[in-house]
């Protein structure tokens, strides 16, 4: 979940934007060098930097400009389903595995009212996963594999399973934050043409992208 750090860092990115259309390589708008970083300036730097005609553009979080606007209980958002890239497929007594056993997956098997399960590890494979469940399976009755095929003999139930890792993302509060853009000029003129700049781009942003989506 975004803080107030990526927000820092989106204004401060649509500021360089701005200022630097053509990329830092090139000149800036308004003719004249411009550091952009957030916080607050060194003194000693920033006065060295006027002096030479570098301008500097702060952003800063403003004091006594925020709120907990939190009103929805938590709750827990899925953004994409999780889809396992290894499958099994169960025709009598025989559980058939294929696919990819990437780790981060569950696969089990329900012989009878008897369970196995095996959570996969990097280097797994199909052929494995049938290997272990065949084993832990065979510990309580008739269960053998031959590559990725368990066999389990005299089975009258014989059901597979596999599923993945869901990741989902919560939001743990809602925030209000003003944030200062400062525009720290050698002199007024270059100072109205920072602003104007930086204040036009501003006013046709109606969302800012952060750096999680």
């Amino acid at each position: 979940m975004a803080d107030q750090s990526d927000v820092e860092t989106a204004l401060a990115a649509l500021v360089s934007a701005t200022l630097y259309p053509n990329g830092a390589a090139a000149a800036s708008v308004v003719g004249s060098t411009v550091r952009i970083y957030r916080g607050w300036p060194n003194q000693t730097a920033l006065n060295a930097d006027l002096a030479n005609g570098v301008v500097n553009v702060t952003v800063f979080p403003e004091v006594g400009h925020q709120r907990n606007t939190t009103r929805f209980p938590p709750d827990y958002v899925i953004p994409i389903p999780a889809v396992p890239t290894l499958a099994v497929t169960c025709a009598g007594t025989t559980a058939t595995f294929a696919g990819s056993a990437a780790a981060g997956q569950l696969a089990g098997l329900l012989a009878n009212n008897v369970a196995a399960v095996h959570r996969t590890a990097t280097g797994d494979t199909p052929e494995m996963v049938a290997a272990v469940l065949a084993t832990r399976l065979a510990t309580m009755m008739p269960a053998s594999a031959a590559g990725a095929v368990v066999t389990v003999a005299g089975a009258w139930r014989l059901i597979g399973r596999v599923v993945a890792d869901q990741p989902a993302l919560m939001e743990a509060r809602r925030q209000q934050q003003g944030f200062r853009i400062t525009c720290w000029c050698p002199d007024p003129a270059t100072r109205d043409a920072c602003a104007v700049a930086i204040d036009t781009a501003l006013a046709q942003v109606t969302f800012l992208t952060l750096a999680d989506g």
